[in-house]
């Protein structure tokens, strides 16, 4: 299971989040947020710095710095990069899965969406937007539309408008 994570506060704000102990609303994600703030700064932010300062954000940033046009003046750039984020995840996954450790008749299951992180307690959400079953020859069966009765969101680098049906 995959999931990168966007917040919705009270007042519908997307990529933010009250958080127990913390006054006022914070970023959520915040390092994709920061990391896409860098990068729409200054695109050399991509590029991987020299040694290990903070490597997990300095990776963020290189992954998202080719999507930053896609996602800048989008109708709401904290909802598309969410969906960047779980394309970028997708990925990362596809070029890494491998088969080899599995039986004759086992299969790998795939869920991915977006986690949902809200202000109340116990109120997150998971939107799903991947379900797949893998064979160990390299078949794959696309449970999406069977288990949640609509076609699974497939656009690459577009985020879907109001008018599209994404969950």
């Amino acid at each position: 299971m995959f999931a990168p994570h966007v917040g919705v506060d009270c007042n519908g704000n997307i990529g933010k989040v009250h958080r127990q102990g913390i006054d006022g609303a914070t970023t959520a994600c915040g390092a994709a947020v920061g990391a896409y703030n860098a990068v729409l700064a200054d695109k050399a932010n991509g590029k991987f710095q020299d040694g290990f300062r903070d490597h997990q954000m300095d990776c963020i940033k290189h992954l998202l710095a080719d999507r930053v046009e896609n996602i800048k003046g989008t109708e709401n750039e904290m909802s598309t990069l969410a969906f960047q984020m779980f394309e970028i995840i997708e990925d990362y996954l596809e070029n890494i899965i491998d088969m080899k450790w599995a039986g004759k008749q086992s299969k790998l299951a795939i869920i991915g969406g977006i986690m949902i992180n809200c202000d109340e307690f116990g109120s997150d959400r998971f939107v799903p937007l991947k379900f797949e079953l893998l064979h160990k020859d390299g078949a794959r069966d696309d449970l999406y539309q069977k288990t949640f009765g609509r076609p699974r969101y497939v656009s690459k680098s577009v985020m879907p408008t109001s008018n599209t049906q994404t969950a």
